[in-house]
């Protein structure tokens, strides 16, 4: 099992993705909260998809080579 984690700062605008505990992508300093932050694990090219919903509230969704994989919301 690979354990994702991503920490998201709205006020910092600090973005960091964690996978198994090793750091695949740091941001110090974002202006933009939305977008696609992509990454490789191994050979296989990772993308996570930030949403606006409402609001604060923000939708992440994972693509791994493209296919989604799973989607959570968090406000």
């Amino acid at each position: 099992m690979i354990l994702f984690l991503i920490f998201s700062g709205t006020t910092s605008g600090k973005r960091i993705v964690r996978v198994d505990g090793k750091e695949v992508l740091r941001h110090d300093w974002l202006f933009k909260l939305v977008g696609k932050e992509t990454f490789k694990i191994g050979k296989h090219l990772c993308t996570i998809n930030i949403d606006a919903v409402s609001g604060f509230a923000y939708e992440y969704s994972l693509e791994v080579d493209g296919k989604p994989l799973e989607k959570f919301s968090e406000n």
